[in-house]
């Protein structure tokens, strides 16, 4: 499946990387680049207020890609899939969850699909 068809989010921290990261993503993507939330409590979040962030997305989004920092993100990922990484700048993780919607969101409740990095390739 091609990404570009499935993505129906893209949330980002206003902290000038992240932003200009979730920018390239989306014009790549062919997302417009005005559907980019940016979402402040993502700047030096802890793993809870990502997962907060994340049981209160609309369910009309279904796949959704996070830009954020860490060690937030990499808590996260662990939190969600049981799976730790020391996630690296512009790394990605894919992640599945099993959950019908947002709210449901917690611990354990994901599969790691994909974990890459640039200096990976």
């Amino acid at each position: 499946m091609c990404i570009r068809d499935s993505v129906d989010g893209i949330i980002s921290s206003p902290a000038l990387r992240a932003i200009t990261t979730a920018k390239c993503f989306a014009t790549q993507l062919e997302i417009p680049i005005n559907s980019i939330k940016e979402e402040r409590k993502i700047y030096e979040a802890s793993p809870d207020t990502l997962m907060e962030l994340l049981q209160e997305l609309d369910n009309t989004l279904e796949k959704v890609i996070l830009f954020g920092h860490n060690p937030g993100l990499s808590y996260l990922t662990g939190l969600l899939t049981g799976e730790l990484y020391d996630k690296v700048t512009c790394s990605i993780s894919e992640i599945e969850l099993h959950i019908e919607e947002w709210s449901s969101c917690s611990v354990g409740i994901g599969s790691l699909i994909s974990y890459d990095y640039p200096k990976n390739l």
